[in-house]
Formats: C-alpha cells, structure tokens, sequence
C-alpha cells in the first residue's frame, strides 16, 4: 500500500499535492492481474510534467492474490517509468490489513493531503471514511479494483482519474460532492448498507437552475451564495472580508443594507451583533472569538489573500488554521475571468505563502462547490 504526495509544477503556475492510498500500482496488479490500469492513471499524469516529492506506505492488502511468476512489477519502478517522484515511507513485507488502511489515511492527512485517491472496493472504502473521520473535507477518488464497488466514490476508470487530476491542474472546474460509502449486508448477497459520506470531486458544468440564456446569472448566483451561507453557517462567528459578494452575504445575515464595510471586514455573530470595519488590531484581538473567515477574491487577477484584505496580515494568517477556517465564496462566472490561473495570495512571507498553497474548496451556489488551485505566482 503506496501513498503519493505530489508537487504539481505544471507550467510553474500550481503546488498541488497528490495522495495515492492503496496504490493502484501494488494493489491492482495482484488483486485482478490488469497491468494496464496503473499506466492508464500514471501515464497522463507523467503528460504533466510533474515534480514533486511523495509520502507513501507499501504492502499487499490482506486476501489479495499472490502475483503469478514473472509478472511482478516493482512500484518503484512503473513510478520512475513515467518520472514520478516518490518516497516510501512504510512497507511491509507480509500482508496488510483494515488497521493499516485507516492509519495509512490518518498519516495522509497529517501530511496536509489536499487529495487522496485510493484503489480497491467497498471494503476499501470503508476503510478510508474510518480513517477521514477527523477530516471529511478532504477530497477522495477511489480506482475501480474491487470485488464490490458500490460506493459513489468510483471513477469509471483510472484514465478517467487522471484527467480529473489534470482538469485541476489546467484550471478547469471541478465540482465537489458528497459521495455516499456502502457495503454489502454481511447476511445478504444483494443489499447494501450505508455507511457515511465522503467528498469527492467530479467534473461538471454549470449547474442549470444557475443559468439565464445559456450563462450564469451573477445575480442569482450571488443570492445562491448567500442562502448557502445563512443555512450552513449562521450558528457561527463569521469575520466577513471586502466585496460585493461579501456585502450581500452580511446583509442576508440581516446586517442593514448600506452598513457594510466594502473594502474591509465586519465581524458577525449569531445573536445577530456585527462588529463593523475591523483593523488588523482589532482582529487580533477578537481571533479566538472567530470561528471562520469569509472571503472572496477579485476577478480576472484573482489575489486571494494580501491584494486589498491586507487587514489579514502575517500574525493572524498565521495563528488561523488554512483552509479549515476559510470559507472561499466566488461564481464560477468570476473563476472563469482567470482563465484557469491559479489563485494568488501575497502574505509578504514566503514559508506562509507556501503553506497556504494547494487547493481550496470554493463556494460557487447552494450546495454547490468547486476545487480551485492557489498559489503565490503565476506560471510564464
């Protein structure tokens, strides 16, 4: 079992780190003997030119079968075939089992994993929603190498996976869902249980009761927006940024129209007091007093963070937990004006900079979210 953290430098313009648990490359040559599914997932994304560095945990999972003579292919070596970088840091040499699953997927995260793409079944995937239950956020992709699959985890193949993965990287818009796990009932042989959700991320295009003659309307969407934040968040302390999609989101929170802050952040709270025009001072002196900040980005430049928030400054970005005290708001009408460039924070301190690389969960309408890349400098 192989897990892969990745650097994505596509074109210089993206740090993404790319998870593999389960690597399809073990796992799949002894479970079914299909060689060619760990080419149909690595060979595409070798298309990329990645560099990167990897984490990862090797073995044979528990009941797969023994690789027929002469057929063994060393992970190392497919990965170094298609020049991905990587580095092993558990293997085992006798079999593995559900713990080592779970424990494999709890290490992923404290790596700060932004995906996590797994090969097996639905015993697999059981495997991972235990190990996610400190972090449902974090986006899974499971490889079809399974007896069962069930789940709505699934790609429908390993090409598929990898163009999912390059849709990211290219800065085309990726949806993200909520993908139900099941498993057989141990006393049936046709039905199945549910046992939780995961997120999973799924190509798609604009949703249709977002659109008006063919395109999105700003307006609706905006609204959208709103309402997703009044029903998710409203039991919540909210420091609210700059913006006109900020400003709609306070006043739908009841802030009265025209008190907003427009260039600056009001602080909400649920018994409806708003602290208004913040300071950088101010904020730190209220931060544990915030449970999220909101903020938007600006269109066609696309700055996150440090281009007209700099209330936000290096002390408090760096005391507040990225990206799970962050809720990004934007339409994808505003993500299409960057023109598949990343987002783009500027806090002035490099390290920070780094580490709020990755990718970002974007609010773009009720229920309705997208995978967006960050960065802090464009590609040439």
């Amino acid at each position: 079992m192989y897990g892969l953290r990745h650097r994505l430098d596509a074109r210089k313009c993206l740090k993404h780190w790319l998870c593999h648990c389960k690597c399809p490359f073990n796992t799949v040559f002894a479970r079914s003997l299909r060689p060619n599914i760990a080419p149909e997932l690595s060979s595409p994304l070798s298309r990329l030119q990645l560099s990167r560095t990897g984490v990862g945990c090797g073995g044979r999972q528990h009941g797969e079968p023994g690789q027929a003579a002469g057929e063994q292919l060393a992970d190392g070596d497919l990965l170094e075939e298609h020049r991905i970088d990587y580095v092993s840091v558990s293997a085992s040499a006798s079999l593995t089992n559900s713990k080592d699953t779970i424990e494999c997927i709890r290490s992923f995260q404290k790596e700060d994993c932004d995906l996590i793409i797994f090969a097996g079944g639905d015993g697999t995937a059981r495997d991972v929603l235990t190990g996610l239950s400190a972090d449902m956020a974090t986006p899974v992709i499971g490889l079809p190498a399974g007896v069962k699959m069930h789940s709505g985890v699934f790609s429908v193949t390993p090409e598929a996976t990898a163009k999912m993965v390059e849709a990211i990287v290219v800065g085309d818009m990726v949806n993200l869902d909520q993908g139900e796990v099941r498993d057989y009932i141990e006393a049936s042989s046709i039905q199945t249980q549910y046992y939780g959700e995961v997120t999973v991320p799924k190509t798609g295009r604009y949703l249709q009761h977002t659109k008006v003659g063919g395109k999105e309307s700003e307006e609706l969407t905006v609204q959208e927006i709103s309402a997703h934040v009044e029903d998710h968040f409203s039991d919540a302390r909210l420091l609210i940024g700059p913006g006109s999609t900020c400003e709609q989101i306070k006043e739908t929170l009841g802030l009265e129209a025209g008190r907003s802050t427009l260039l600056g952040f009001d602080l909400y709270t649920p018994d409806k007091q708003w602290n208004l025009d913040l300071s950088a001072m101010d904020i730190k002196q209220r931060l544990d007093e915030i449970d999220y900040v909101l903020i938007s980005f600006t269109r066609a430049q696309g700055f996150l963070l440090g281009r007209g928030n700099q209330q936000l400054d290096v002390d408090i970005l760096s005391r507040l937990s990225w990206p799970e005290q962050f809720v990004v708001v934007g339409s994808r009408n505003k993500l299409s004006s960057l023109n598949g460039n990343p987002l783009l924070v500027d806090s002035g301190d490099v390290e920070l900079n780094q580490r709020l690389s990755g990718l970002v969960e974007i609010v773009t309408g009720y229920e309705d979210k997208v995978l967006h890349r960050v960065d802090f400098e464009l590609g040439t």
